[in-house]
């Protein structure tokens, strides 16, 4: 099964957090209803593996360049550091290609870049429950595996 070995050091993921490179981009409902395979030319984005955050997230600013439709319905309750607040929930598709997987679905709208984040994603519980995640802090390595 495929595995991504993160490498750094122990000081830079305690500044950095793990950090994956992932193709974000539209999926319809009638493309996830069918299962049609996922367009993995697009360009890449950092995304923050988050095991604090419950759902992943999709930069609002990227979402609004990539034409993502917001889900129609109620925005979703979110709390953060800043306390309760509402978010914009796009359909769309999250591919991480050295893992072979891509995940289709609602994401909720995060103001990453507008925080100045180097990432455009964030990757979350919801996501991270079908994977094996191996956090050795000492040496700096993060494993991320779909065995």
């Amino acid at each position: 099964m495929p595995t991504i070995r993160l490498v750094t050091s122990a000081d830079a993921l305690s500044f950095i957090e793990p950090t994956l490179e992932v193709v974000i981009g539209q999926h319809s409902e009638a493309e996830i209803s069918a299962g049609s395979p996922p367009d993995l030319s697009g360009s890449r984005h950092l995304a923050l593996i988050d095991t604090g955050a419950r759902v992943s997230c999709i930069d609002v600013a990227l979402a609004m360049e990539l034409g993502l439709a917001i889900v129609d319905g109620p925005q979703r309750n979110v709390a953060g550091i800043l306390g309760p607040g509402a978010a914009d929930v796009y359909l769309a598709r999250i591919s991480i290609p050295e893992l072979s997987v891509s995940i289709t679905g609602r994401f909720t709208g995060a103001y990453l870049s507008e925080g100045k984040q180097i990432h455009h994603a964030l990757i979350g519980r919801d996501i991270l429950k079908n994977f094996t995640m191996v956090y050795d802090g000492r040496p700096g390595i993060v494993t991320l595996s779909n065995d």
